[in-house]
């Protein structure tokens, strides 16, 4: 998915990304949790709302992101409970999907029980998707990108 330029970016005073503006609209972010870090909302610059529901931390003390819920439908995420390394995918449909990440924990592809390849992600060296094949609801419903960190389809940051 390729993202509209990004005109501005808008910050509140803890620092955190409040708006991103494009040529199609604007985003909205709203933040919640103990130091009010975890992103619990955003609206893309299209009108569509991503919800975010948050489990226990990882081994860093952030908290992972258990359930994410798009137009789509509701998708819940399985991790492991030492790592908080996101382990599986269900998607709204029932789908099974199993994360598998390179060295350094980027998840680069999905498979499924039967090992076929639902979705495919490249990156540069600084993190940015090159190239994306996406098939079926796993890869639309996936919160997570470059070395777990949450995708911002608007912006296209993580």
């Amino acid at each position: 998915t390729k993202t509209a330029k990004l005109s501005s970016v808008t910050y509140d005073a803890a620092n955190r990304m409040t708006a991103a503006k494009t040529s199609k609209g604007t985003s909205g972010y709203t933040y919640a949790g103990e130091d009010a870090t975890e992103l619990v909302s955003q609206t893309s610059d299209e009108g569509e709302k991503t919800d975010y529901v948050y489990g226990a931390p990882d081994q860093y003390g952030m908290p992972v992101i258990e359930q994410v819920s798009l137009k789509e439908g509701t998708a819940y995420i399985d991790h492991d409970p030492t790592t908080g390394q996101p382990l599986s995918l269900r998607t709204t449909n029932g789908y099974e999907a199993y994360y598998i990440v390179d060295g350094i924990g980027n998840p680069v592809q999905f498979i499924n029980q039967s090992t076929v390849q639902s979705t495919i992600y490249d990156y540069d060296p600084y993190g940015t998707v090159q190239t994306t094949k996406e098939t079926g609801t796993a890869g639309v419903q996936n919160p997570y990108r470059f070395v777990g960190g949450t995708y911002d389809k608007t912006t296209g940051y993580v």
